[in-house]
């Protein structure tokens, strides 16, 4: 009986500290890389990089000024990238009787929702 009890006690201990060295490697900033692999030229975000805190988009910047200014010349030939990094941050439901409305800003805006603000208050919140 007593080897059973020293099993647990190791099981217990091989599981703490592999908890923490896995809570150690999440926290360092980027935590997963991931980069777009069908997009054309045309697509603003080329990469993201997710960590616990934040998340943060990499865009060329030439591609964003062209989307909102059509007058500029041609910005190709200066690939200056743009890294916007905003709060992992997601829409809760104040009240359940109401998670179909913020189910549905969700889905519109999953990702700038909260960083925007651009979501009912009196029925959801980030956190």
């Amino acid at each position: 009986m007593k080897r059973l009890e020293r099993l647990g006690s190791a099981a217990f201990a091989t599981v703490t500290i592999a908890l923490v060295f896995h809570l150690l490697a999440m926290s360092f900033d980027p935590m997963i890389v991931s980069t777009c692999i069908g997009c054309d030229n045309t697509s603003p975000v080329e990469q993201w990089e997710t960590s616990i805190n934040q998340r943060c988009y990499e865009a060329p910047l030439a591609i964003l000024i062209e989307t909102y200014n059509k007058s500029v010349g041609n910005l190709n030939q200066h690939p200056t990238k743009v890294t916007l990094c905003i709060p992992n941050k997601y829409i809760k439901v104040k009240d359940p009787a109401y998670a179909y409305v913020c189910l549905i800003e969700n889905l519109e805006q999953s990702h700038t929702a909260c960083a925007l603000g651009v979501y009912n208050s009196a029925y959801c919140y980030c956190e």
